[in-house]
C-alpha cells in the first residue's frame, strides 16, 4: 500500500512475500528496549571509512559510521536500528553521543600524528532541527579541541528541502562557526536547483546509485559530468 501511495495512488503494487524470508525476524518492540540499553552498557562504537584523495592517493579525511554489537546478537546493521532510532527519538541521544566521540577520536589522532585529516558526521533531521544542536555542536568541538574547519556535517537534501528558510538559517549558522556543510545523497530525493543556488554548503555527494555504472553508462555520465559542473 505504501509503495503504491508513493507512485501517486491510483495504483497496486505486488507484495513481495518472498523476499521477507531470507533475513530472521526482527522484534521491534525489544530492540528498542534493548537499543535503550546499548548507550549506558557501551555496546556502540564508531568506525572510520577513509576519504582518499584520488590524485595523490593520500587519506584526506575520514567519515565516522557507527555500529552496534549486540552482546548476543552480534553485529546489528545501521540500516535495522538507525530506522528505528529515528522513528522513536533514540536517534538525538545516539547521534548526540557519535558526534562527541568522533571529535574527540580524530583530535587526539591529528595531535599524535600530526595530521590534519577532516572529520564527516552524518546528522539526523531530527537532531538537526532539534532547538539545542548549534549549542551540541559547539560544545563537541570545545571538548575535543577539534578546529571547526576539519569538521564536515552531512545532511540529505531532503532535510534542507523541508522547511528550507529555518534551514538554511541553521546551516548559514553552523558555517559561521568555521564548520563545513556537505549534501548526502545528491540526486534522489527532493533536489531543487533553486535550493541548491540558496543553500550555504560546501560539498555535494552523490547517490551511488550514479555512479556504480559509470564506466559503462553514459547517460549516468553525462548526469554525473552536469551536476559537478552545476556544483562548481
Amino acid at each position: 500500500m505504501k509503495e503504491a501511495k508513493r507512485q501517486g495512488r491510483n495504483t497496486w503494487h505486488w507484495s513481495e512475500e518472498i523476499t521477507k524470508k531470507h533475513g530472521p525476524e526482527i522484534d521491534y518492540a525489544y530492540l528498542r528496549l534493548e537499543l535503550m540499553e546499548a548507550l549506558k552498557q557501551d555496546q556502540f562504537s564508531l568506525f572510520y571509512q577513509p576519504l582518499v584523495d584520488p590524485a595523490t592517493a593520500i587519506v584526506k579525511g575520514v567519515e565516522a559510521l557507527i555500529r552496534w554489537f549486540h552482546p548476543q546478537r552480534g553485529y546489528i546493521f545501521p540500516d535495522v536500528f538507525i530506522p528505528l532510532a529515528e522513528r522513536t527519538g533514540q536517534i538525538i541521544t545516539t547521534g548526540q553521543w557519535v558526534l562527541k566521540k568522533a571529535c574527540r577520536d580524530i583530535a587526539e589522532w591529528n595531535r599524535i600524528n600530526q595530521k590534519h585529516l577532516t572529520l564527516s558526521v552524518n546528522i539526523s533531521p531530527l537532531q538537526f532541527r532539534r532547538a539545542g544542536f548549534l549549542q551540541e555542536l559547539e560544545h563537541a568541538l570545545n571538548v575535543s579541541q577539534l578546529p571547526p574547519g576539519l569538521l564536515k556535517i552531512e545532511i540529505t537534501e531532503g532535510m534542507v528541502i523541508i522547511g528550507a528558510d529555518r534551514a538554511i538559517e541553521i546551516l548559514e549558522t553552523i558555517r559561521h562557526l568555521g564548520v563545513q556543510v556537505s549534501i548526502d545523497d545528491f540526486g534522489t530525493g527532493y533536489s531543487s536547483l533553486s535550493y541548491l543556488r540558496r543553500l550555504p554548503i560546501n560539498q555535494i555527494k552523490l547517490d551511488l546509485s550514479f555512479i556504480e555504472n559509470l564506466s559503462e553508462n553514459e547517460q549516468d555520465a553525462a548526469i554525473v559530468k552536469s551536476i559537478i559542473q552545476l556544483a562548481h
